[in-house]
């Protein structure tokens, strides 16, 4: 297996204070990002754009954006982080989750919920804090995969030369709804005046937390961006995939860069951003490996149906009846021949052919083309 290095770049703050209109003035967002999941939480520590092996137990990168209350989003994300930092200690992740990409899937899912509900239990202990909650990205990089889960409309995005940037999670919201109905565009999503309405979060006493997931293959190359709303909030993403197409030889000036872009864009919400290059690792194909499918989606590589590839049903049926027909030409062929030979066996020797046997082989001929 080809050995896979990356280099990380991780920052976090209250952008909003910088704007005199901001809506808080705390930071709410919390991330966790863990280098090495097999190591000591002192040895998990990374240095900005420093090269390293991915190990084994692999690299976990998160995001919580909490959200609520008096002070009470970010006890939300925090407890949300928490709850990640025990699930993911090296004594306690599971076995089944190191053996394949469902495994990690359906552990990052568990953990979701366990976070779920911590911050339930928390704010029903504590009524100051009732109503807080909190999104959470999850990236877990192991072996040549990177298994993700979601919940709430932070990001998970995917930069692959030459396809630029592609967000791979898929925002559990109320315009993201009706972007999918088909009543409302990406682009009116972006400016729609209730595109902070969230469908799905941490804490939310209506309903369990059911977090969604998928699991690409990495290769050399590829960045990996987390992020809070307070980043996709105010920069496209073809805005983001230029800044980072431009500034990808370093995961530290790419993340500054999309700080003063964001800023430029009266910032008003609080920002987080995770990056994450695979610096060494498998080489792309570029003639067979096609862009990477976000959840719900084809690769972009496969067409959609064509109105005559939906006709294959009727097709299917005309070819049916075809090989029917051949069949029974074919059968009508071989009682010619059977009574050609009869009649030749009859003139040449004189013998009279059992007219029982010639049916009986006709039979074994029709159960041959059957």
């Amino acid at each position: 297996m080809t050995q896979v290095k990356f280099k990380l770049a991780a920052y976090t703050d209250a952008a909003g204070r910088y704007n005199p209109e901001a809506p808080r003035s705390g930071n709410e967002d919390n991330m966790f990002v863990n280098a090495d999941l097999g190591a000591d939480t002192d040895a998990a520590l990374f240095e900005s754009d420093k090269e390293m092996i991915l190990t084994e137990y692999g690299c976990l990168l998160v995001v919580a954006d909490g959200m609520g209350g008096m002070n009470a989003g970010e006890v939300a994300s925090e407890i949300a982080i928490n709850i990640v930092k025990v699930a993911f200690s090296k004594e306690n992740v599971p076995h089944y989750a190191m053996e394949n990409s469902d495994g990690r899937e359906k552990y990052l899912k568990k953990v979701v919920t366990l976070a779920d509900e911590a911050i339930k239990k928390h704010a029903k202990d504590h009524p100051e804090c009732e109503g807080m909650g909190s999104t959470i990205v999850m990236a877990w990089l192991h072996g040549t995969e990177a298994s993700l889960a979601w919940l709430g409309d932070s990001r998970i995005y995917l930069y692959r030369e030459p396809d630029g940037l592609k967000q791979l999670s898929k925002d559990h919201s109320y315009v993201q709804e009706l972007v999918d109905n088909g009543k409302i565009t990406a682009e009116e999503a972006f400016i729609h005046p209730y595109n902070n309405i969230i469908t799905r979060s941490l804490g939310d006493t209506s309903k369990k937390a059911v977090a969604d997931s998928v699991s690409v293959q990495m290769f050399k190359g590829d960045i990996f961006l987390l992020n809070s709303d307070g980043l996709s909030g105010v920069l496209h993403d073809d805005e983001m995939g230029q800044i980072i197409s431009a500034n990808r030889a370093s995961m530290s000036a790419c993340r500054a860069a999309l700080w003063k872009a964001a800023e430029a864009a009266e910032w008003h919400d609080n920002v987080t951003a995770v990056l994450c290059e695979i610096t060494d690792g498998e080489e792309p194909d570029k003639e067979n490996v096609s862009e990477t499918a976000g959840p719900d989606e084809k690769p972009i590589d496969v067409e959609e149906e064509s109105p005559a590839e939906s006709d294959r049903p009727k097709r299917g049926g005309m070819r049916k009846w075809l090989r029917a027909i051949l069949r029974v030409v074919a059968l009508i062929a071989a009682v010619g021949i059977l009574c050609l030979a009869a009649y030749l066996v009859r003139g040449c020797f004189g013998q009279n052919h059992d007219p029982e046997q010639v049916e009986e082989e006709v039979s074994i001929s029709i159960k041959g083309e059957e």
